[in-house]
């Protein structure tokens, strides 16, 4: 069903959350408290718990790079059913799994699954008239499942432990199948554009391989920084004698001060067009994470996770706006997606190495080096971009 006003069509949003966010996205919202059930009820070592992250979010992030040349020729639906069902085996037998390598492999099927949704997902937003429009939408699904995980998985581990978190894994993975099931087959008619035309292939003709691997790059810097952040979060106010549930708690909170987000984006979009927001936010993400990494009290550390949600939800509709605008079958912005989980994968490898060596104030100067490369990086793709007539940093009415 088409919103002919807005040129939208909103019966896409629910099946790409489904896709997207409740399966290929669910990993990476679970893994602060995962790292940290890990740690508690197995006994496992903090680079071990990590190292395990690190396996589920590599076979998500490369399966989901490996297949998105492909999605301009297959079915999406199915694809994004085969993998709610592989994920779902790959949980159920987390629940049964003992030790560090049964674990690891279990997680790694359930990062198989995951993937080839999220591959499909994210793919199909561009089967919208507005891809940038839709992306903005299922941010703010993507911050109301934020904020029902960190208020649920910090309980769920307490009450059940880490088995009751894979099983909880589990039956989500299946009750989102007849959603997922909702995807387009292939790609949607690409909408026409007064501004620029597409070629055959859906790519806007003299598109420069080199905005979209500065974009490509620049998200996938973009999301170590978070990585470091977000997957010791709680670990990091386990340190400030923060309990588990408070910190999921002001998750949470900062989810629903997050959902703000999008909808100031579409704003600010409209009104001065992509480019200097999606610097700012990605500047401005980048000093929060500073913050959160080097917080030396409660509340530093409280003030930074409220405020953290807003400026990741404002940021990341721009730039994968910027990506659909390049290549409206898919391709960029499920490269972009794919990269963007590789990186969180490599996140608490960094994180860990980092800490040995230099503590938190080796994360901090990562974390200010990370911060300048990406914004240059951003500014350098929609430059390029627009040289080419691509109008990514346009104001879209």
């Amino acid at each position: 069903m088409v919103n002919t006003k807005n040129n939208f069509q909103f019966g896409l949003l629910i099946p790409v959350w489904a896709a997207a966010d409740g399966l290929g996205q669910i990993t990476l919202l679970v893994m602060p408290f995962m790292i940290g059930a890990l740690v508690t009820d197995l006994n496992f070592g903090l680079a071990s718990a990590g190292l395990v992250l690190s396996i589920e979010m590599g076979v998500l992030s490369v399966v989901a790079l490996a297949v998105s040349p492909l999605m301009g020729n297959i079915s999406r639906s199915k694809l994004a059913v085969v993998g709610a069902l592989i994920a779902m085996l790959g949980n159920l037998l987390s629940i049964y799994a003992e030790g560090f390598g049964q674990i690891s492999t279990c997680r790694g099927i359930a990062g198989l699954g995951y993937g080839l949704a999220l591959a499909a997902g994210n793919a199909s937003v561009s089967s919208s008239g507005r891809p940038e429009r839709l992306y903005e939408h299922k941010m703010v699904l993507f911050g109301l499942t934020l904020l029902v995980v960190t208020l649920l998985a910090p309980f769920t581990v307490r009450i059940f432990g880490i088995r009751g978190l894979f099983a909880g894994l589990t039956g989500l993975s299946l009750l989102l199948i007849p959603l997922v099931i909702r995807l387009p087959n292939h790609e949607g008619k690409i909408a026409e554009e007064p501004t620029a035309r597409v070629d055959r292939r859906g790519i806007r003709p003299g598109v420069p391989i080199i905005a979209i691997i500065a974009l490509v790059s620049a998200l996938a810097i973009f999301s170590v920084r978070e990585a470091l952040a977000w997957a010791f979060a709680e670990r990091i106010g386990s340190g400030l004698s923060m309990s588990g549930e408070l910190v999921g708690l002001l998750l949470g909170l900062g989810s629903i001060v997050g959902l703000a987000g999008p909808i100031v984006a579409t704003y600010v979009r409209n009104v001065v067009g992509v480019a200097r927001p999606a610097v700012i936010g990605t500047f401005l993400s980048g000093l929060i994470t500073y913050a959160i990494v080097t917080a030396g009290n409660q509340l530093q550390f409280g003030a930074m996770l409220l405020v953290w949600g807003f400026v990741y939800f404002f940021t990341m509709p721009l730039l994968m706006g910027v990506a659909a605008k390049i290549d409206q079958k898919g391709r960029v912005i499920a490269a972009c997606s794919g990269s963007l989980l590789l990186a969180y994968a490599a996140g608490p490898a960094v994180a860990g190495f980092l800490t040995e060596w230099g503590g938190a104030s080796a994360l901090g100067y990562f974390t200010l080096s990370a911060t300048i490369v990406s914004v240059l990086l951003v500014a350098w793709a929609i430059l390029d971009a627009n040289k080419k007539g691509i109008p990514a940093s346009a104001a879209s009415h």
